[in-house]
């Protein structure tokens, strides 16, 4: 009797369960199927940019809240408000990498959900500067 044991038949590396796929007929022959996303990827070096941007924006918005902390006085509320511009000016370039790598994925919808958020965070961006220019007396003048 022998010790070896057979677990089934070897893997052919092809699985007869999927439909195979078909070539496109207006191609032609070797041709292949045009990318998705034929868009150019971002280099290193911008990426590497946008990561830095990101980094340091992230670190004076935790700075402002380091020195001032929560206080409600007006200087520390307009510091607070540029810190946080830092960070959405980082969180722009976070989204274009996220967008010209297609981290979301190359469907419609992916790419619409990167700049939807284009929207918001633009729309966030404008606040944190109107609040942090536009003098006290002007605000309650609404």
């Amino acid at each position: 009797m022998s010790s070896r044991r057979t677990f089934g038949p070897r893997h052919t590396g092809r699985c007869s369960t999927l439909p195979r796929a078909r070539s496109a007929p207006f191609l032609a022959q070797g041709a292949e199927l045009p990318s998705a996303a034929a868009r150019p990827k971002p280099s290193v070096a911008f990426v590497r940019w946008a990561g830095l941007g990101l980094t340091a924006g992230a670190a004076a918005f935790a700075t402002t809240f380091f020195v001032y902390g929560v206080a409600e006085t007006e200087i520390a509320s307009r510091i607070r408000d540029l810190g946080g511009l830092a960070l959405q000016l980082g969180l722009f370039g976070l989204l274009t990498v996220m967008l010209r790598t297609a981290a979301t994925g190359t469907s419609r919808v992916a790419r619409a959900m990167i700049r939807f958020e284009f929207g918001l965070l633009s729309l966030a961006t404008f606040w944190s500067v109107a609040h942090a220019l536009v003098p006290d007396e002007m605000r309650g003048a609404t």
